[in-house]
């Protein structure tokens, strides 16, 4: 089809656009009315949950990982204490005991507390062992009982002791509490949160910062903060949503402003401000209106794209109206012109436009999805709400003379870029060489761009939850992001065989090596069952530290993972299920470097393979 009969149909368009004004802005102002009201229902999806399809690989193994060790995420609150002494002061141990009490009491699917108050610690006595609790008969008031507490959960050294530098650090001025959460499903999911995991998590999330933001807790002796993914959300909805919306309105601030420059009118700003709200709004409705939420951390995308390019399709519009209107002086006849000479060129960038975003469509993580098809409707509502609402809304008023001082209607502006036109025309190949050889120049910087999501290091210090946050982080037991690989064996009983254990030690060793790997002091924050089976042998053996380490001989290691099962069951039951066949290693990490973090888990993965050929194993994140 050639351009002049394409034309010749949007000629049509414009002219069935003037008859038919009034019929059209009725149905425009009904759709856009009832698109509104789904904004009512408008909600965001927080976090990373969902960034991949229910097919996918990772998804399937979470799902595999909660159903033997239950919810893949829970929540901590780190505790440092400021000045002089530690945390093993009565009144820092009633400060910690209330914290969990209050965790525990009050956090939506709590499960199990772990802190230096609940903790369990095998000890060893002349009739093999017992599980001592350090405060079991509650918090003492007397210096000597408190020393004696604080050399039980202090015992040894770094490196026989799994607390220390984990669960306590080694000076004893900081300490985790941690609450592991039931899954999110039953009875308390539809009762309290309408089977919404989401609102579940915030919830949770919500929950921790009252607690930890109480008066109950503000003290000039101890710092407080808040971790996990429900926290995280949490953080997120209540901070960085309304920074979003910041952003969206400064993007419509600067779009007002160069329509403004660009049409140096108010009809060349009102119209499309309203035409542009009117096509989001309705897009963001309609997608509300059929329960489908927005990405938190990808609604402005969409959005500002929409106002970007309802200033070019507008100003296309308008100046080529103007440009008729001058040469003519008719409304209804500078309208249909201007639709005419409009109507193809602009659709055409629409639809290259709405197809690179539709392409996003195929790609199996579900913000991404998302993303695309909200980005190619908008794009879409944006060109029918300009196309059809600014030549309507031209058409109304009276005509004028034609501008007597340029027959062809160009303004001085015009004429500028009309010279330039015809410099770049005389001047092409010296402007196409210049502009190849700099275009080239730049190629091999398109081989080094990078993605980088680390939210630590692209958020600004402003803020004061981000100070806090990286307040945590320089501390020695300070953590925020961290992943686990689950170990899975067909047979029974497969980690009871002194070479799969001595395989998961090996595991453990090298990823102390890898260079995102939390070490606090002198040891790496990687949490499996070896410790745990280390921690009873030595309990076994008198609690010499010589025995700090896992038994090679097969029968004795299958009474030790048999005895710790029922003697530390809820820890042994965090790492390996009843089966003995699926393990599970904890590792934190140190910050988020995207290639470093990709090249870790290629490391891994390759680790993973000589140590478990015939092994399922799968990278986590927690």
């Amino acid at each position: 089809m050639q351009v002049s009969r394409l034309n010749q149909f949007f000629g049509k368009i414009g002219q069935a656009q003037i008859r038919f004004r009034w019929a059209i802005l009725a149905v425009f102002t009904i759709i856009t009315l009832i698109c509104c009201m789904g904004l009512t229902q408008f909600s965001f999806s927080l976090g990373d949950e969902g960034w991949f399809g229910g097919s996918d690989e990772i998804t399937i193994n979470k799902k595999k990982y909660e159903d033997v060790f239950g919810n893949l995420n829970g929540i901590g609150v780190l505790v440092i204490k400021q000045g002089d002494g530690d945390l093993f002061s009565e009144d820092m141990l009633k400060v910690i005991d209330r914290i969990g009490n209050r965790l525990r009491d009050e956090i939506p699917f709590a499960d199990r507390l772990t802190s230096i108050i609940e903790v369990d610690i095998p000890v060893g006595n002349e009739e093999g062992f017992e599980v001592k609790k350090p405060f079991k008969d509650g918090i003492p008031s007397d210096s000597a009982e408190l020393a004696k507490a604080r050399a039980l959960v202090m015992r040894g050294s770094e490196q026989t002791n799994a607390l220390i530098n984990s669960l306590v650090s080694d000076n004893g001025k900081e300490s985790w509490i941690f609450l592991s959460l039931l899954p999110f499903e039953g009875k308390t999911l539809d009762e309290q949160f309408n089977g919404d995991k989401d609102k579940a998590t915030l919830a949770i999330g919500y929950k921790l910062m009252e607690i930890i933001e109480s008066e109950e807790f503000q003290s000039s002796g101890y710092k407080l903060y808040g971790s996990g993914v429900p926290y995280e959300d949490a953080k997120e909805e209540r901070y960085d949503v309304p920074e979003y919306g910041k952003c969206v309105m400064l993007g419509f601030v600067v779009m007002l402003i160069f329509l403004a420059l660009f049409l140096r009118n108010i009809f060349g700003v009102i119209v499309p401000a309203f035409a542009t709200l009117g096509a989001i709004a309705s897009v963001l409705g309609a997608m509300s209106f059929f329960g489908i939420k927005a990405d938190s951390t990808l609604i402005s995308l969409p959005i500002v794209l929409g106002m970007a390019l309802a200033v070019g399709y507008s100003v296309h519009y308008i100046n080529m109206f103007k440009l008729f209107f001058r040469r003519t002086g008719k409304r209804k006849d500078s309208v249909v012109m201007c639709v005419e000479e409009c109507g193809w060129s602009v659709l055409f960038t629409v639809i290259t436009t709405m197809a690179s975003f539709v392409s996003f469509l195929f790609v199996d993580m579900k913000p991404l999805s998302w993303m695309g098809k909200t980005a190619a409707l908008i794009v879409f509502a944006i060109y029918i709400y300009v196309s059809v609402l600014i030549p309507i809304l031209l058409s109304f008023g009276k005509d004028s003379a034609p501008d007597t001082a340029n027959e062809m209607g160009a303004t001085k502006l015009d004429m500028h870029f009309s010279r330039w036109a015809g410099f770049v025309q005389k001047k092409r190949w010296p402007i196409i060489i210049t502009s190849i050889l700099v275009l080239a120049a730049f190629i091999p910087g398109i081989f080094k761009i990078t993605a980088r999501v680390d939210y630590d290091a692209v958020s600004g210090e402003k803020m004061p939850y981000v100070q806090k946050q990286k307040e945590m982080l320089a501390a020695k037991l300070g953590n925020r992001y961290s992943y686990s690989v689950m170990i899975q064996f067909d047979e029974e009983g497969a980690f009871k065989d002194p070479q799969n254990m001595n395989a998961l030690l090996d595991f453990e060793k090298f990823l102390g090596t890898l260079s995102l790997t939390k070490w606090s002091g002198g040891k790496a924050r990687v949490s499996s069952v070896t410790s745990i089976l280390k921690e009873m042998n030595s309990a076994l053996n008198e609690g010499k530290e010589e025995f700090y380490k896992v038994p090679e001989d097969d029968y004795v290691l299958a009474q030790l993972m048999e005895l710790s099962s029922i003697e530390m069951r809820e820890d042994f039951n965090d790492f390996m299920d009843e089966d003995f066949k699926i393990t599970t290693v904890n590792i934190d990490m140190s910050r988020y470097a995207t290639e470093e973090a990709r090249d870790n888990v290629a490391a891994i993965q390759t680790k993973l393979s000589k140590l478990f050929p015939k092994a399922h194993v799968a990278c986590l994140a927690t």
